[in-house]
């Protein structure tokens, strides 16, 4: 059984990552997203620079392979999607990195699924498809595939993440921020003009908090995730993100004005059941084997 003050913990990380996508909005709204992407990882290097220890040399490779795929690849897509889609369709949309965390698991550790995660995964794609393929105006297909894109990579991260032990929370979120650091300052340069912002021009009302948010709450909640899967049954605390989509969801609508959809309605219900279904089984494996591989 997990704690009151754990469940706590744990529904105030769920909101933090309900409300990400649409703090990155409000960035995009107003940085091209590489430029965005740079200010926070240079705000979050700047900030976790002190806790930065030197892991090992073998430890420090996987670091660099993971910081390149969360940070750089997965981060830079996701940011890059924004542009073309609202923030309720892109959480819909990123609920598919556990679909692909299930797929990369077979693939890369040959893990074998049953029939039921195999419906999950198959459920999970037609919500999908009507997601894309129902509305009269069907959400960009160019942004969809970057953040199916984005999603395929932090799944692949995730999978290499399986390999790293004995590296605190805080020393990794220093790594991951300041290793990306080295490749999307230059890639800013190169496909943006970053010189060029009007500096004055810019509504600080929102971006402020929306950095702070982005540099501080979800770094910290990280941190937080991170105990609490320490001290709980893995076959609790992951079931709470299937909550995400539908606070998020609901604060888009709030805070960014987005109307809500039957066919988005639809889409997300039957991709969150999807998802539920495997994470589910991944629940009732961990019981059983103490873990949540498949």
């Amino acid at each position: 059984m997990i704690s009151k003050r754990d469940f706590l913990l744990g529904l105030i990380v769920i909101f933090i990552w309900a409300g990400h996508t649409i703090v990155i909005k409000l960035i995009t709204n107003q940085f091209e997203p590489v430029t965005a992407l740079s200010l926070r990882l240079v705000f979050t290097g700047l900030l976790f620079a002190p806790f930065f220890r030197w892991p090992g040399k073998e430890k420090f490779s996987l670091l660099c392979q993971i910081s390149f795929l969360m940070a750089v690849v997965h981060w830079g897509t996701l940011f890059w999607a924004m542009e073309y889609l609202d923030a309720s369709t892109a959480m819909i949309l990123m609920q598919t990195q556990t679909i692909f965390s299930v797929i990369w698991g077979i693939v890369l550790f040959k893990e074998k699924i049953g029939w039921r995660t195999t419906l999950g995964i198959f459920i999970g794609m037609m919500g999908v498809v009507v997601l894309l393929g129902m509305p009269e105006h069907p959400p960009s297909i160019k942004g969809s595939i970057i953040i199916i894109f984005s999603m395929l990579a932090v799944s692949l991260c995730y999978a290499r993440m399986k390999k790293l032990s004995g590296v605190s929370a805080i020393n990794y979120l220093a790594h991951m921020n300041i290793l990306a650091i080295l490749p999307v300052i230059p890639a800013m340069f190169l496909f943006e003009k970053p010189l060029d912002i009007d500096w004055g021009a810019l509504d600080y009302a929102p971006l402020i908090p929306a950095f702070l948010y982005q540099v501080i709450l979800v770094s910290i909640s990280h941190i937080i995730w991170q105990r609490l899967l320490t001290r709980n049954d893995m076959s609790i605390l992951p079931n709470m993100t299937l909550l995400i989509p539908f606070i998020g969801i609901l604060a888009a609508m709030v805070i960014l004005d987005e109307t809500l959809t039957w066919p988005m309605v639809a889409g997300g219900l039957i991709t969150m059941a999807g998802v539920g279904i495997i994470m589910i089984r991944k629940s009732q494996k961990g019981i059983r084997t103490g873990n949540l591989e498949l």
